[in-house]
């Protein structure tokens, strides 16, 4: 006969699988948005090295004027589309970090 209590030291393990795949998950996602804003600010350095560049090349104020304009439009549209890419990654995270596991151990039978 099974009493509630034969199956204490399973909640523990289960309890510990399930911390360790939640952590494993957040390390895994942590990884993935690091490298993408390495990606994002090497990408950016040479954007901005090339805008000064161009900016230093102009010939006029307007040019200079279009130069920056066109900068800042590509700035800001990159930097909405990382905001994008690191909320999906970050979604990823919480979703795969509450995802309940899977029981490995029957649930006892209470008599």
């Amino acid at each position: 006969m099974a009493t509630a209590f034969d199956n204490i030291p399973n909640l523990g393990q289960d309890n510990v699988q399930a911390a360790m795949k939640t952590f494993g998950a957040f390390t895994k996602g942590l990884q993935l948005a690091t490298s993408e804003i390495v990606e994002y600010n090497k990408a950016a350095i040479e954007r901005g090295t090339a805008f000064f560049q161009d900016l230093a090349q102009a010939k006029d104020v307007g040019e200079a004027f279009q130069i920056q304009t066109s900068y800042l439009k590509s700035s800001y549209e990159s930097f909405a589309s990382e905001i994008g890419k690191l909320n999906g990654i970050w979604k990823e995270i919480a979703l795969e970090a509450t995802k309940s596991p899977a029981r490995t151990t029957p649930k006892p039978k209470i008599q």
